[in-house]
């Protein structure tokens, strides 16, 4: 799954520190047209132009927030069947792997 632009794209997730233990989160929606087939949930990808107001340690406006918490617009996206074996535990870089198939 990519973006169609080629742009980099950024999933909305949380991090915490508690105790000397990181912890993080990838936030998820439901699937939009693009992803239903694949799955009913997809990770909320955040617009470019969200990227600096939700990374912001100032701001704790949720109601400013959870408007970005939806399926991202799948007229955007593009998605390609990948080789299985990226489900493989150990797996090493291989650029091959994420290659239609």
């Amino acid at each position: 799954m990519s973006l169609k632009s080629g742009e980099p794209m950024a999933f909305a997730g949380l991090w915490e520190t508690w105790n000397d233990i990181h912890t993080c989160c990838i936030i998820t929606t439901s699937a939009n047209s693009l992803m239903e087939p694949i799955h009913d949930r997809m990770p909320v990808i955040l617009d470019a132009d969200q990227w600096e107001d939700w990374l912001s340690p100032q701001n704790k406006q949720v109601d400013a927030l959870l408007p970005m918490i939806r399926p991202h617009d799948s007229g955007s996206m593009q998605a390609w069947p990948v080789s299985r074996e990226l489900n493989r535990a150990g797996l090493r870089d291989d650029a091959g792997l994420i290659e239609q198939e």
